[in-house]
């Protein structure tokens, strides 16, 4: 089924305004607009963003009595434990924590669950793990909002929490030394979207302006401060959190950083990774970030912070290479499951369902998130999947914007052991004998909360001749990057083209389709992910419109542009 294309109004006056103003062209003036953008003043803002522009991070309610706790904790060398999660969020705020505070000369040391063995958040294992080692402090990233009676079972045994998280809180508060969480109604902190890390970044930024200068340590201090951004960045892009404001500065900073970056572990990732040149969002997103992912998925996400903690050249190229590996198996596992999984959906799910809700013995529970992912991307409504093990179930769900699934499953939590997340992605633990009652309640409550799956529409902005994309404009169109949740990349569409060569089946299972396209005699290059059922009808049709995202492409120090398709129409005119 096609995508319906819906085009941004046009706003010809307010373009060339803009355009004028900051001297650049009217078809980047124009996806400034689409974006909210709506003066030259305001752009400039946009462009001129920088880590100055970061709020203070005492906005952040609790953030004193937090600092205050660390510094306390550092004078009296007190053990600390950073307490993570095991994706990339939680695996880059908690590397940031530990290097940042063994620099500053702490007696620190870090824990991830095993999610396979454990599960989520602070597990009955972890919570042993820290009163076996002493621990006087914890700091949880990116989980801990949600675990009221773990929090509680520490503090009540001598332990200060500090929480830095970004999930959504739902009912009581864990009893914490404190809880820095910008979703949190008294937070006090003006941005609200920072990931589990960038809440971390700012707990550490907070720390460093109240640790006493003390020469050379002082240095490496800063120094670590400014390598963190680069971790920031990474779980920003990753955690699919808006890539505007605050994120869009760390975002924006860390990946200048990363480019630079001589730290081992980061150097070893980036090339068993093949990322050279200049580094964009999607090599986070589809090369970087999956490999981090990938131990914790599948087990213990104990390499992937060794990887990013390492300052050692040969052991990171071990690490980076278990990393590689892990990533391989998951995806073969994540290929059987996507089968698996889409299956179901068209023997079981009705075409009525508001959201897919499955369940399954044979499914593995470090990969149903992705998989979700996937369910929700072919058939446009969320998902989520349940992997069914003995009488329990760990599963997970993603939704596509404008859902809370976060707020559904809290509707249904009655049926449930326990859950977390927010809008977009949330995990859960239930009862396999009361996931049927689970899956009735979801439905409902989606039904009843008006949210049936949306319709299948792309967002349009503009349509373009192929000719007037060329590698000088795409370089100035790319200063909006990095694109991500919340500043959606260009979208655009070019209509009667002709097809110039024989269409091919690429990638491994030959299901991505190649081919080449020409319009009054300028060819451009287009790759459609997903599509190679397609090649066929390809070859034989005579004239077609595509929606597409233009990608800069250098090969050999030769740039051109090519076409990343959305959508592909055939034999029709543009509306």
């Amino acid at each position: 089924m096609s995508f319906t294309w819906r085009f941004h109004p046009d706003e010809t006056q307010l373009q060339q305004d803009i355009a004028r103003s900051l001297s650049i062209s009217s078809l980047t003036a124009r996806l400034l607009l689409n974006r909210g953008i709506r003066s030259a003043a305001d752009a400039r803002r946009f462009f001129d963003s920088s880590m100055a522009s970061l709020s203070d991070p005492f906005l952040m309610n609790q953030m004193d009595a937090a600092v205050e706790r660390l510094v306390r904790a550092l004078k009296d060398n007190e053990p600390i434990v950073v307490y993570g999660d095991s994706d990339v969020d939680g695996v880059c705020g908690t590397a940031l924590l530990t290097g940042f505070l063994r620099v500053a000369g702490a007696r620190v040391t870090s824990y991830i669950p095993n999610r396979l063995a454990e599960g989520y958040s602070l597990t009955e294992q972890g919570v042993a793990e820290i009163l076996a080692r002493g621990a006087k402090v914890v700091i949880t990233v990116d989980n801990g909002t949600s675990a009221v009676s773990r929090v509680g079972e520490l503090t009540a045994r001598g332990v200060d929490v500090i929480i830095a998280d970004h999930h959504e809180p739902s009912g009581e508060l864990p009893p914490a030394l404190a809880l820095l969480n910008p979703k949190w109604s008294e937070c006090g902190y003006p941005f609200r979207y920072l990931c589990g890390t960038g809440v971390a970044f700012q707990l550490l930024n907070g720390l460093a302006s109240r640790l006493p200068a003390r020469g050379s340590i002082q240095d490496a201090i800063i120094d670590l401060a400014r390598h963190s951004v680069i971790y920031a960045a990474m779980a920003t892009i990753c955690d699919c959190v808006p890539l505007v404001g605050e994120n869009r500065i760390l975002a924006r900073a860390g990946l200048l950083a990363l480019q630079k970056t001589n730290h081992p572990g980061l150097k070893a990732l980036l090339r068993i990774a093949s990322v050279k040149g200049e580094i964009q969002s999607d090599d986070i997103s589809f090369r970087l970030g999956p490999r981090i992912n990938a131990a914790g998925r599948l087990g213990g996400a104990d390499r992937a912070l060794e990887l990013l903690l390492t300052r050692d050249e040969q052991e990171a190229r071990r690490l980076a290479g278990e990393l590689d590996e892990c990533n391989l198996a998951r995806q073969q596992l994540e290929g059987t499951m996507v089968q698996s999984a889409r299956q179901r959906v068209l023997d079981t799910v009705s075409s009525e369902d508001p959201i897919i809700v499955l369940a399954d013995g044979s499914w593995h529970a470090g990969v149903v998130g992705i998989v979700a992912a996937r369910l929700m991307t072919e058939f446009h409504k969320p998902a989520v999947l349940v992997a069914l093990s003995g009488e329990r179930g760990r599963g997970s769900g993603r939704a596509m914007a404008g859902f809370d699934l976060h707020g559904m499953l809290s509707r249904c939590s009655e049926h449930l052991v326990s859950f977390g997340g927010h809008a977009a992605a949330a995990g859960l633990e239930i009862e396999a004998r009361l996931f049927p009652a689970f899956r009735r309640a979801l439905l409902e409550a989606v039904r009843a909360g008006g949210k049936i799956a949306g319709d299948r529409t792309l967002q349009i902005d503009a349509e373009v001749p192929l000719g007037v994309l060329t590698p000088a404009l795409m370089n100035e169109i790319n200063q909006l990057a990095p694109f991500g949740e919340g500043l959606a990349p260009p979208l655009m569409v070019a209509c009667d083209l002709g097809i110039a060569g024989a269409p091919r089946q690429v990638g491994r299972s030959g299901n991505h389709l190649s081919f080449m396209v020409d319009q009054d005699g300028v060819k451009r290059k287009a790759i459609a992910f997903g599509r190679g059922h397609l090649a066929e009808p390809l070859r034989k049709a005579r004239a077609l419109s595509l929606a597409f995202t233009p990608r800069l492409n250098l090969f050999r120090g030769q740039a051109s542009v090519d076409l990343d398709i959305r959508d592909i129409r055939f034999g029709e005119q543009c509306p």
